[in-house]
């Protein structure tokens, strides 16, 4: 055991970041973490002395894939190939397509609707935080969400054969499609489709339209998480989307930061990928390089996910005295298209929240105190809002 000790102590901060990046939640990241330790332990036996960190990364790996599969059965939705291998589809393969028919279908969709949509099935949000957050009746708001559904179901051409007129309301459909029905209110509804087949059609290709959702997650929906040290600096873990817009393949994606930041680590779908840092013409920026896991053909896209530290400051937190700090974490994104963010602020242990603007939609209690915010950021590189939060320590 005390070489499993060693071995874990050197690797531990490295697979906590990648497994962060794997399921963009550090609670959840460290749940995970435990249990590779556990996995490690009992498969120490198979262990043949060569690289410990890969060999741990791969136990890691399993047991973040596990969980998503888990997930993905929970949500009755099975899990993308892509949350697997997180690398670009071939171009003209059938999953590209259809990728970039899904995505093709979700921008086509009006604004109103899409940006209810992406806030319930990529934010997570119920109906009255989404009437809240777009002040519209609770109705509404459900009806929208339901609208695009059915629209992306006809865009799709997901219609698994041709149904009668509708002759009973379907607006809990919604509901018992995305799992939130319980009880006797679901009860009654599977009895009701048993002895209707409009409505088994319905919610079957529903099923299919919030999997097809699910395949281009990655590409519409992005993770910020800012954690916030006791000495003020702060390790950021954020999503950045590569697109190829050039006619032939590209091996390597190139971006800049504030000097501020330094980069640790660059992962696409659980795999570390080399990067380097090049000279910069702009004074007070940093010229980052990370070559590709494979070349990404033209039209392709893949997702990865940074992390790099920050000193107190701009980006991290800075002590105002009396045992209060500020934290202003940034945030990223993309300009492309607009899509859904959820930024995080995890606060040190120990640390007593005295309040954020804006308010954020969800606040987690325990040993740290993480602060949610959940929007959808338009495309056309607007401005976007960074979180101020003041906190206790």
């Amino acid at each position: 055991m005390d070489k499993l000790e060693t071995m874990w102590e050197a690797s531990k901060e490295y697979l906590r970041r990648m497994l962060i990046s794997m399921v963009r939640d550090i609670d959840l990241a460290e749940d995970i973490l435990q249990e590779t330790y556990l996995s490690a332990s009992n498969g120490l036996s198979g262990y043949r002395g060569d690289n410990a960190q890969a060999w741990l990364s791969t136990i890691a790996r399993r047991c973040a894939f596990a969980h998503l599969r888990k997930a993905y059965t929970k949500a009755e939705t099975p899990l993308p190939p892509d949350e697997e291998c997180a690398v670009d589809c071939p171009m003209g393969s059938y999953t590209h397509l259809e990728t970039m028919l899904v995505r093709k279908a979700l921008q086509d969709l009006s604004p109103v609707l899409r940006e209810t949509l992406l806030l319930k099935h990529y934010g997570g949000m119920n109906y009255p935080e989404i009437a809240a957050h777009l002040g519209c009746p609770v109705g509404t708001a459900k009806r929208r969400v339901w609208t695009a559904i059915r629209q992306l179901r006809s865009m799709l051409n997901l219609t698994t054969k041709e149904m009668r007129k509708m002759t009973c309301p379907d607006t809990r459909l919604l509901d018992y499609t995305y799992g939130i029905l319980s009880g006797r209110d679901r009860e009654k509804l599977e009895e009701h489709l048993r002895s209707c087949e409009s409505c088994r059609i319905l919610v079957d290709d529903a099923r299919r339209v919030m999997a097809d959702l699910d395949s281009v997650r990655d590409y519409e929906s992005y993770t910020d998480i800012t954690e916030i040290h006791t000495d003020g600096t702060s390790t950021t873990y954020s999503c950045r989307r590569v697109d190829n817009k050039s006619s032939e393949p590209i091996t390597k994606t190139e971006w800049c930061s504030m000097d501020y930041h330094t980069l640790k680590n660059v992962f696409v779908g659980g795999e570390e990928i080399p990067f380097e840092i090049a000279k910069s013409d702009v004074p007070n920026e940093r010229h980052y390089i990370a070559r590709l896991p494979k070349p990404l053909a033209p039209g392709g896209s893949i997702v990865s996910f940074v992390v790099f530290t920050t000193p107190p400051g701009i980006g991290a937190a800075f002590d105002i005295g009396y045992g209060r700090w500020v934290a202003v974490p940034d945030n990223s994104g993309t300009d492309s298209a607009d899509h859904m963010l959820v930024q995080m602020v995890v606060l040190p242990e120990g640390a007593r929240l005295i309040g954020a603007i804006p308010e954020p939609q969800e606040t987690r209690t325990g040993s740290r105190s993480t602060l949610v915010w959940k929007r959808v950021i338009p495309s056309g590189g607007e401005a976007r809002e960074r979180p101020v939060v003041v906190y206790m320590l």
